[in-house]
């Protein structure tokens, strides 16, 4: 483990450039287009540098079994990749959540497993050709996870729906404007209005 202040720092730069170096590599393959990802169109995604330094800092707590410890007992279990994942392949992402969700059950075999949707985004994301978090790639990820709830008994929390314009769009209502796919406080409260109805009850979702 890393303990000095100047090594995280170094950390964090390093990973923050590899990240950039990344995501230029993967719309240069896709687009055939140089497109800088970098934060204030400096050379560096500091969420790669974020992940590295958390990771760091908790490498040496013991996350095992991720406290699901067989002799609790959770009722309900939410489950969520976010919308990065989008950037990945359909089939991987859902293999990622069935290796999860069996994980869980193993630990947790009377836990109700919810899956949440991935969320939408707003038209002028969606019209992006440099997104790769596009409404189809959306559509077909959640399409895929409803029927990874269909074979795995779980239950699928379609948030995306609720989040909706007229459009089909993520509404103006919930987004937050600066970058169009996380959302704005009235975004959350619907969000979680929306899980305070949609729960298991005497085997049945209620809506």
């Amino acid at each position: 483990m890393v303990n000095t202040i100047y090594e995280l720092a170094w950390i964090f730069f390093i990973y923050s450039f590899l990240g950039w170096c990344l995501e230029v590599c993967f719309f240069a393959l896709n687009t055939g287009k140089f497109v800088n990802r970098g934060f204030l169109n400096g050379p560096v995604c500091p969420i790669y540098g974020t992940g590295a330094v958390v990771n760091n800092v908790l490498g040496t707590l013991d996350l095992s079994p991720l406290t699901l410890n067989d002799a609790d007992y959770y009722h309900d279990i939410y489950l969520m990749f976010g919308l990065n994942e989008v950037g990945t392949d359909v089939n991987s992402f859902v293999q990622s959540y069935k290796t999860l969700i069996e994980y869980v059950r193993e630990h947790q075999t009377k836990a109700n497993i919810y899956v949440i949707s991935v969320t939408p985004v707003t038209q002028k994301v969606d019209a992006d050709p440099n997104e790769v978090q596009s409404m189809d790639r959306i559509n077909a990820f959640n399409s895929a996870l409803k029927q990874l709830c269909a074979d795995e008994k779980c239950w699928y929390l379609d948030i995306y729906s609720m989040l909706l314009d007229e459009y089909g769009y993520l509404s103006s209502d919930y987004a937050f404007a600066g970058d169009g796919k996380h959302f704005e406080k009235s975004g959350y409260v619907a969000w979680a209005n929306y899980m305070k109805t949609h729960y298991v009850d005497e085997g049945l979702l209620t809506e």
